[in-house]
C-alpha cells in the first residue's frame, strides 16, 4: 500500500517505484490534513505512458474505493515509465487541488 500524505496542496508519497501490470492489488491511502475536512474528494491518476486520466471518487459506491480514504490504483495507469496522482476536494464555495506526484513503474 502506498501512503499519500496530503498537506494543503502537496502530496508526499512513501513509495518511489512499483511493479507494472498489477490488477486490483495496489492500494493508495490518502492521509489528509484538516483543510480537507468535509470535502468531496477525488483522486486523479494519470498514465505516464498514454496520458489517460482516471478519476476515483473517494466515497462509498465507487468500486475502487475501499473506505477510510483508501482506494485501488486503477490498473490502466500502472504501466512504465510512471503514473502520477493528484487529489481535489470540493465543499460549498471551496475547491482544493494538489500538485501531481509521480511514481516510477517498472
Amino acid at each position: 500500500m502506498i501512503k499519500a500524505e496530503v498537506l494543503n496542496q502537496k502530496i508526499r508519497l512513501d513509495a518511489e517505484t512499483v511493479a507494472a501490470n498489477s490488477v486490483n492489488f495496489l492500494k493508495m491511502k490518502f492521509i489528509l490534513d484538516s483543510s480537507w475536512n468535509n470535502t468531496l474528494k477525488t483522486a486523479v491518476f494519470e498514465s505516464g505512458e498514454t496520458g489517460d486520466k482516471i478519476a476515483v471518487i473517494l466515497e462509498e459506491g465507487n468500486t475502487l474505493y475501499l473506505g477510510d480514504n483508501t482506494c485501488l490504483v486503477p490498473h490502466e495507469v500502472i504501466k512504465p515509465p510512471f503514473f502520477s496522482v493528484s487529489i481535489n476536494g470540493i465543499a460549498d464555495e471551496k475547491v482544493i487541488t494538489t500538485i501531481p506526484s509521480k511514481i516510477k513503474v517498472y
